[in-house]
């Protein structure tokens, strides 16, 4: 998907390279003992950085859906929970919307929407 970032279209082999990245991390996540990556119950920055890679997915809908990953589906929902106290002043969700425009203004000039 990182093509898109480049100004090129995105590439099959891409998706399914992606895809099965996603499947491995589900698989992961299906053995955990916590509730966050650390096998613990406490948010960490390991959480952080990997719930906003995550939050891109929404974005490309045509080619990932989370019900397709359960596991990670479940730990995203409680990260986004866990955040919630921080999404207050707006700065979350704007920065969330500003990416999703990004990818999709990037996916229509690639002419792959």
């Amino acid at each position: 998907m990182y093509a898109l970032f480049r100004g090129y279209a995105v590439q099959d082999h891409q998706v399914e390279q992606g895809k099965e990245t996603l499947k491995t991390l589900d698989g992961v996540m299906a053995g955990f003992s916590g509730k966050f990556l650390t096998g613990s119950d406490q948010l960490t920055l390991a959480d952080v950085a990997l719930y906003f890679s995550c939050n891109s997915l929404e974005a490309f809908p045509k080619y990932f859906k989370f019900d397709d990953y359960p596991h990670l589906k479940s730990w995203y929902q409680r990260v986004a929970e866990t955040l919630k106290q921080y999404y207050t002043e707006g700065k979350i969700p704007a920065a969330i919307q500003m990416m999703k425009e990004f990818i999709e203004n990037r996916m229509a000039e690639a002419g792959k929407q």
